[in-house]
């Protein structure tokens, strides 16, 4: 999971900069173990904007929480430092979503990754 306010739209995608070694751990395909997903939490510049009190029902977070399956994705291109990657932006982790996941997981199915458009990640 990471969290960030620099995500860039692009069309119907969020273009997220991602250090090279979260994704070569998170494109690697594993049928051994469960599939490995990307959170990302998109927040304000200002912290003060998305988080409430806590409460006894809740963890006070208001910020979107983005997702994406990057297995099987590397281009064999190393990178340096960081890769852009896209997150489609219906991607929005919701209980549905995470229930649905764990589903997969649990019956040894991966999740679905987007196709990447536009020359790679």
């Amino acid at each position: 999971m990471k969290s960030t306010f620099d995500l860039n739209r692009v069309g119907d995608q969020w273009k997220y900069r991602l250090d090279e070694r979260a994704f070569q751990d998170l494109s690697a395909v594993d049928y051994q173990g469960p599939p490995a997903l990307l959170f990302v939490v998109k927040v304000p510049e200002d912290r003060h904007q998305y988080v409430l009190p806590p409460s006894g029902d809740s963890t006070g977070f208001r910020a979107p929480i983005l997702w994406v399956s990057l297995e099987g994705t590397d281009d064999g291109v190393p990178r340096k430092e960081t890769r852009t990657i896209s997150i489609p932006c219906t991607n929005i982790l919701t209980a549905e979503v995470l229930d649905a996941q764990y589903e997969k997981a649990a019956q040894g199915f991966t999740p679905i990754v987007p196709r990447q458009t536009g020359g790679g990640l």
